[in-house]
């Protein structure tokens, strides 16, 4: 009985301290949030509202929610990135070396960083394709 308690407490130990920085089980993988691009990628061509007596207003409209949904996307996503972040880091707590602990640590900040980076260049770029979705559907309106 003690020697399988040593044995399963020496097998817990060397899975704790052979844990790597960045290797890391993460709860949220992007499921419980839009994509940031779906509000643009689901409005329907330009001319939709040709021939409709207020054209402008359903442009500018919908223009202006595929902003609104497109950053309410990014907002649900950087919330994710910095949930995965806070268990990355308590993750890193069953490091039993300090040094590697703190790199662990540094890691989870690092990776939080870099997608925070990559969700507000997708936000800017989904953003801009709205704009240029209601330029697009203005221009119709105005040729009528």
């Amino acid at each position: 009985m003690v020697r399988s308690l040593v044995l399963g407490l020496c097998a817990a130990l060397a899975w704790v301290t052979t844990a790597t920085a960045g290797d890391f089980n993460i709860p949220f993988n992007n499921a419980g949030c839009y994509s940031i691009f779906g509000p643009v990628n689901s409005i329907d061509d330009p001319d939709v509202f040709l021939n409709y007596s207020r054209c402008v207003d359903l442009c500018k409209a919908t223009a202006k929610d595929c902003a609104k949904y497109t950053k309410d996307a990014a907002s649900c996503r950087n919330g994710e990135a910095s949930d995965n972040r806070d268990v990355e880091r308590k993750e890193c707590d069953n490091i039993t070396d300090p040094p590697t602990r703190k790199s662990c640590r540094e890691a989870a900040d690092g990776t939080a960083e870099n997608t925070k980076a990559q969700i507000k260049a997708d936000r800017d770029e989904a953003l801009g394709l709205c704009q240029s979705w209601g330029d697009d559907c203005l221009a119709f309106c105005s040729a009528e």
